[in-house]
């Protein structure tokens, strides 16, 4: 009879920290179209169609792009930031307009 199986180690899996992460941030994130004129914030989930959300990207929004909102209503005017890290090309000038049902389904974290 063999004896008991040596410990071996376990891979670690990122997924339950990603997870987490998605938790923390749905809890605090709010839609864009809920911040003030002028104020900043980060997004960190949208809930758009595949085609939405493929455009959205193309244009430079995307997952941890930071957002100005510029003007509020329809539409809805938001400046680009940085996106994880880095500035986008235009340093900081690009704005984009949204129809506010589209930015009603994008989620930031808002930056203090």
């Amino acid at each position: 009879m063999a004896g008991p199986l040596p410990h071996l180690p376990v891979a670690h899996d990122p997924a339950p920290d990603r997870l987490a992460e998605v938790a923390r941030n749905a809890a605090s994130a709010v839609p864009l179209t809920s911040l003030m004129q002028g104020q900043t914030g980060v997004i960190c989930e949208t809930r758009l169609d595949v085609d939405d959300a493929a455009l959205l990207r193309a244009m430079g929004l995307g997952d941890r792009v930071r957002v100005k909102l510029c003007r509020v209503g329809e539409p809805c005017v938001v400046a680009l930031g940085t996106t994880a890290g880095r500035h986008c090309h235009c340093q900081g000038h690009c704005r984009i307009g949204l129809a506010r049902g589209l930015a009603d389904r994008i989620f930031v974290r808002v930056v203090a």
